[in-house]
């Protein structure tokens, strides 16, 4: 009969290189979905007034705003590769 062995818990993935994972997802799924619509626009015919029709120019700053953040990510995750415990 085998005799039952000791483990030893490890702690791998630190907070924040979960959160850079979960920023990176959020920001490459805001990207995606605001490049498609960017690529096919939507045809909207309202007789309503320009201004409350501004629903591109929303969109797009959502995308930059998206790419910029999904930069910061890729850089802090970078630095926290060398900051980070052995295993980040």
């Amino acid at each position: 009969m085998k005799t039952p062995r000791e483990y030893l818990r490890v702690y791998v993935w630190e907070a924040p290189v979960r959160l850079f994972h979960w920023l990176n997802a959020a920001s490459l799924l805001v990207l995606c979905v605001t490049g498609f619509l960017i690529g096919h626009p939507l045809a909207l015919m309202t007789s309503g007034d320009a201004s409350s029709l501004y629903w591109f120019g929303t969109t797009k700053f959502l995308h930059f705003l998206a790419g910029y953040v999904f930069a910061a990510g890729i850089l802090l995750r970078l630095y926290w590769a060398f900051v980070g415990n052995k295993y980040s």
